[in-house]
This record gives structure tokens, sequence and C-alpha cells, in this order.
């Protein structure tokens, strides 16, 4: 054999050894990013998704009295939430509850508003969200009432793997062409 001829043969092994590398390279990636998915799910719609305190931390009753300054001041409102009606996939991942919420309990003047899945944009509705990405959790109940209309929310719902008793939101709300937009929180303690 000639020596032109051995080093053909050598560097037509290059391509062959490049090649190799690159398929090694590829399977230990591929595999390494399949093992983190299945430890560290990062779609919220997989099953092994972990909330970050259990699902009925919220079910009971809830009731909280307006503060002193507001227009509505002294004004008790009631939240009862009885259960689960949907589980909310997305962004964020979370729950929808079914239950209802009194204005002015207690008083000539209170009204009562049931609250369920949400399928429109003026069905009142309670959620309990979780944003794993951003590591926030989001409780919003909006209630429409004839022209009447309440929000209260937080992002500030305590320690995690807890089940609070109270829990302080912020309130807006248009009853009978007066409104109040999140100046004051109204805190809710579970009876």
């Amino acid at each position: 054999m000639s020596w032109f001829s051995t080093k053909f043969r050598i560097f037509n092994l290059i391509p062959l050894k490049f090649s190799l590398l690159v398929s090694i390279i590829a399977f230990f990636s591929i595999n390494c990013s399949n093992e983190q998915s299945t430890h560290e799910p990062n779609n919220p719609d997989e099953t092994t998704f972990i909330m970050p305190r259990p699902t009925d931390w919220i079910f009971g009753t809830w009731l909280g009295t307006i503060p002193t300054g507001s227009v509505f001041a002294e004004k008790k409102i009631r939240l009862v939430i009885e259960e689960v009606s949907a589980q909310v996939k997305g962004s964020a991942f979370g729950y929808d509850y079914k239950g209802n919420f009194t204005w002015d309990y207690q008083s000539n003047e209170e009204w009562i508003v049931n609250f369920s899945n949400p399928m429109s944009i003026t069905d009142s509705y309670l959620w309990w969200l979780y944003d794993k990405v951003w590591d926030v959790e989001t409780f919003r109940c909006e209630i429409f009432y004839n022209s009447n209309h309440v929000v209260l929310g937080t992002t500030q719902i305590g320690l995690k793997n807890t089940k609070p008793t109270v829990i302080n939101l912020y309130l807006s709300a248009t009853i009978n062409g007066i409104s109040e937009q999140d100046k004051f929180m109204v805190t809710m303690s579970k009876l």
C-alpha cells in the first residue's frame, strides 16, 4: 500500500468519527432533557403538577367586615365555598370553586350570588391559581349582581403547604352606582 492511500483512508474516517461523536452527544442530551421533564414538569397539564397547598384549604365559610374609611364601611361580606367545580389549566394551574357570596351579610339589604365554573365573562366565579414560573398564588372572586360588581383578590395567601384561616383581600366594588377601587383590604376569617 502506498503512502497516499494510507493517508486517504485516515481522512475518510474523520467524518465517520465526527458523526459518531455528534450522535453520542445528541443521545445524551435527549436523555438528560427527558430525565429533567419527568422529575420537574414544565407543563402544568401534567398530572404530576403539585399545588403549593391542599386543594380544600379554602372550603368553608369566610366572613369579613369592610374597614372604616371605605364608602362601604362596616358592611359584612361572606363567602361560602363548598367544592371544586372545575380545574383550570393554561399558563397557570388551579381550580374554580362552587359556593356563594353575600353582600351586606345579616342586614335588610343583603343579597346573595351563587358562583361556579364561569361560562361567560359576566358569570360570577371564585378561583385559586398557581403560576409555577413566577411562584405566585392568586385568589380572585368576581361577583356580578344586577348592576353591582364586586372583586376580591390577593396574591398574599400565606406560607405554602398550609391551610390559612385568615386572608386579606383587596376590594373593588360598584354597588348601586357607588364605586371604590382597590383602596381597602378586607380581612376574611374562616369560621
